[in-house]
This record gives C-alpha cells, structure tokens and sequence, in this order.
C-alpha cells in the first residue's frame, strides 16, 4: 500500500467545524480510492449510514462503544461509490474529503482516509493545509501517508518510510515512529507555522515519559510519539508545513 506522491500546495485555514461559507469554486475532481489491504477495521470508531435509495439520510458514530448521531451540515454532503460512503465537506478555499469502508460487510463503516482539495482561489500564506494528497489512517508494508488527528486511535504506520502528517491543534498519539525506518513526522495543522523554529516558540514543555517523547503547545495541543526513545526520533525527522 505505497504512496509515494509529495506534498503539494496550497490552500487556506479553517476551523476542524468547517464552515458554511467559502470562496471560489472547487474544480477538483474527487477521485476514487484504492481498496484498504487491512482485513479487520479499528472498533475505536465506526459509523453506520442509513442510506435510502443510494443517498446518505442519517449518519451514527459509535465511539468507545456509545452509539450517537452525528448531524448533517450544510456544507457537508455524502455519496455511496460502490463498497465507499464518501463525505465531502465545503470549506473555505477548498474541500475536505472523508472516505468511509465497509470492510467485514456487517454495515459498518471505519474512517479509511481523508484528502484536502484546494479550490481554484486558494490563498497562500501557511494558515491551511498544504498536503493535498490522501492520507490514510492504517498504515502497511510500504511507504505510508498518514493523517493524524485528535480523538482517534494512536496512528501506526507499520513497516516502510512512513510520513505522520499531524492535521489536528489538539492531543494526537503516534503509535510506531521508527527513524531508523526514515519514518517522517510532519505538522500540517493550518495554523500558520511554516518552519521547525515557528513551531519551536509554540512549545511549552518537551520531556520524556517513559521512553515516549511529549511535546506540549499549552494546554490545547499535544504531540506524543510512543517508544521514541528506543526507535529514535530527532530534528532531521520533522517538517513543518503549515
């Protein structure tokens, strides 16, 4: 499961809500997913899709074993593709796009990737995301792009040169960063931070745990790498995007 493509630019920064208003027309084509190698989908998150008819009428989130609906926004719109629920929400400047599957066929659905489409007015500036290509959520036995988010489970990237993109201004977990494997850890958080010393003046404590490595950004903001110690990590390894 190998996705090499490099990072891409640019677009422009909105809050993890979305927003109901945006600028310019996205001329984007969306395009179509390749099949998830993993056989088993994670039970930290599913989501079952009353679909009637091939539309998405309702939308349920089960976390942690709590069952919730989840609201359809305004700027957001789902689609059935074959095996694929997809969501795509309508941002400033751009789209996000959410791809949901259905791996065992028990009609429910684990987050499988997500993808960042600028529109044709995207600005420029560092206060968006600049990766454009899908980024996944389980990695494989090759080179991986990886979304890391808040609220999920810890990302792993398994075996390869793995890229940990951080999207999320919030308490994100990474499970399995091997720098001897020139796995690589990128911040594309949309928050306008464009190098390794503006997210330096960001940090508010950087410490062990263990042998995980803790770095704190105040009290909203946290980056753990589990295992550091032992697999290695340094400034070499980072990216700073966005």
């Amino acid at each position: 499961m190998s996705r090499n493509e490099s990072h891409t630019s640019n677009s422009s920064h909105n809050d993890e809500n979305g927003s109901d208003s945006h600028d310019g027309t996205n001329t984007a084509t969306i395009p179509t997913s390749t099949a998830p190698t993993a056989t088993t989908q994670s039970p930290y998150k599913l989501y079952d899709f009353g679909i009637v008819n091939g539309q998405v009428t309702q939308v349920l989130k089960t976390e942690h074993g709590v069952m919730k609906n989840e609201r359809i926004d305004a700027n957001e719109a789902y689609t059935v593709q074959g095996t694929e629920v997809v969501k795509t929400e309508t941002k400033a400047y751009g789209q996000e796009v959410t791809r949901y599957v259905d791996l065992d066929g028990d009609g429910l659905y684990a987050k499988f990737s997500e993808q960042w489409l600028p529109s044709t007015s995207a600005a420029s500036g560092g206060t968006a995301p600049v990766t454009t290509q899908p980024l996944y959520d389980r990695g494989g036995d090759s080179d991986d792009h990886l979304a890391v988010r808040a609220g999920q489970d810890p990302a792993l990237g398994g075996q390869g040169a793995d890229t940990f993109v951080v999207r999320d201004w919030g308490h994100v977990t990474i499970g399995d960063f091997h720098h001897n494997q020139h796995d690589r850890l990128v911040f594309d958080m949309g928050q306008g931070v464009n190098s390794v010393q503006e997210l330096a003046q960001r940090v508010t404590d950087l410490r062990w745990q263990g042998d995980d490595l803790v770095l704190e950004m105040g009290d909203q903001a946290s980056v753990t790498v589990v295992g550091a110690r032992v697999n290695g990590i340094g400034l070499e390894d980072l990216d700073v995007l966005s």
